[in-house]
């Protein structure tokens, strides 16, 4: 859409301008709404123009909408600076909220479900009336009033099971929130005493390695059994033949090399054995490397051949 034509789209309804576009910086002023609570109009007037036509009415105070059909009495009073449709939203909203201060009654007050839809109809056809005016806005805004004081007690009593109500809700989400805070709090100190004992079994292992301490630790620290590998898988039952060259490609093909397979070994030994295997027979736990790939010698392959991939 064109800049022109956005222009024209919310002129002023007397002069046909809108001032917020065509008007200089200094002269530029807002396109007031005529909103009547008795007529629907909707109809933008400037300032100016309402200057003009209020001078023009001669002290009346007011002067008819110059819309073709509409005639609508302008003042002052039911100008606003906010289009029709918010204006109609926020009466809807002023409406709704004193109607259903008086028709709140639930469903179970009802023997029927047609009397119950009945009964928001009528509910409805009171905010409408309300909201928009015209002939029917008198009649529904005395039946609402003769609806208060004939029903207050009723009004009363439903507004009390409301609250009561609204304050078991609140009650409950709080239980909610301090449930979850005191399953939170547990966590937390789980997580710091795990954190803590943690600490004091490195802490020995460390002060027995270094002399410190004469008195093994039971068990070996969470970061020393993280590298521990699996008990070695024994041999298989049937009888392997990968020997030779094949066995050579395999080996190579997987990375393995006698002496990365020593020094691997040394390794493992430090990390994974526990302070009271440090000595004795017992210092090697893998003492052989066929146990631990689930290796064994042939007939096909002699013991020289070293160990087999299976």
């Amino acid at each position: 859409m064109d800049s022109d034509d956005s222009a024209d789209d919310d002129p002023c309804e007397m002069c046909g301008v809108d001032p917020t576009t065509r008007a200089s910086n200094l002269t530029k002023r807002t396109l007031m709404t005529n909103a009547p609570t008795g007529q629907r109009c909707g109809h933008r007037f400037c300032g100016a123009c309402v200057e003009r036509g209020s001078q023009a009415s001669k002290g009346q105070g007011s002067f008819p909408c110059p819309a073709l059909g509409c005639g609508a009495p302008v003042r002052r009073a039911t100008l606003d600076p906010r289009r029709l449709d918010a204006i109609e939203v926020a009466r809807d909203a002023s409406a709704r909220a004193r109607t259903l201060a008086v028709h709140n009654k639930p469903r179970d007050a009802f023997a029927t479900r047609r009397d119950y839809d009945d009964y928001l109809e009528e509910r409805e056809n009171v905010v409408h009336a309300l909201t928009y005016g015209g002939a029917g806005a008198d009649a529904a805004q005395k039946k609402l009033k003769e609806e208060a004081e004939r029903a207050a007690t009723d009004i009363a009593r439903q507004a009390a099971q409301e609250a009561d109500a609204a304050r078991r809700r609140a009650d409950a989400v709080d239980d909610d929130r301090r449930r979850t805070e005191a399953r939170a709090a547990r966590l937390r100190e789980s997580r710091r005493r795990q954190k803590d004992a943690r600490g004091r079994d490195r802490d020995h292992a460390v002060a027995y390695a270094l002399g410190d301490r004469d008195d093994a630790p039971l068990a070996a620290p969470p970061a020393m059994q993280a590298v521990r590998l699996p008990r070695p898988v024994g041999p298989p039952k049937n009888e392997r033949v990968v020997a030779g060259a094949e066995l050579d490609r395999r080996r190579r093909a997987g990375g393995w090399r006698r002496e990365a397979f020593g020094l691997r070994d040394a390794f493992e030994l430090a990390a994974g054995a526990d302070a009271g295997q440090l000595t004795g027979p017992a210092a090697r736990p893998y003492r052989k490397p066929e146990l631990l790939f689930g290796q064994r010698a042939s007939a096909a392959s002699p013991r020289s051949a070293g160990p087999r991939f299976y």
